[in-house]
């Protein structure tokens, strides 16, 4: 499954994107976050499920994952078990790019 946000330039924190998907299963053994060129660390994203964080990892010590032309994963020891039905992720992100719009590629295993 995959999912996608783009972030308009300028977008603040306080005023961050949020799109929510349903997902196809409950449970949820690892995500594969691509982060494409020419982001340089200036966007910022998240993903939560039911209002909890998930990516960057709880307890990681982030609250949002940044990164410039790389794939981060989060492989889930224990299958993460999402509530529901409906199943569902949140992607949150914002921009401090005053120029491009920024994009999060999501692929849930």
């Amino acid at each position: 499954m995959n999912y996608k946000l783009t972030i308009p330039p300028s977008t603040t924190e306080k005023n961050a994107v949020v799109q929510s998907f349903d997902v196809a299963r409950r449970m949820v053994n690892k995500m594969t976050v691509h982060i494409p060129d020419g982001h340089k660390y200036l966007a910022h994203f998240q993903i939560r499920t039911r209002g909890k964080l998930i990516v960057p990892e709880f307890g990681s010590g982030d609250e949002w994952l940044e990164g410039n032309s790389q794939d981060k994963t989060t492989n889930f020891s224990v299958a993460l078990v999402l509530d529901g039905p409906p199943y569902e992720i949140t992607l949150r992100g914002w921009n401090e790019d005053d120029t491009y719009p920024h994009t999060f590629f999501v692929e849930v295993a």
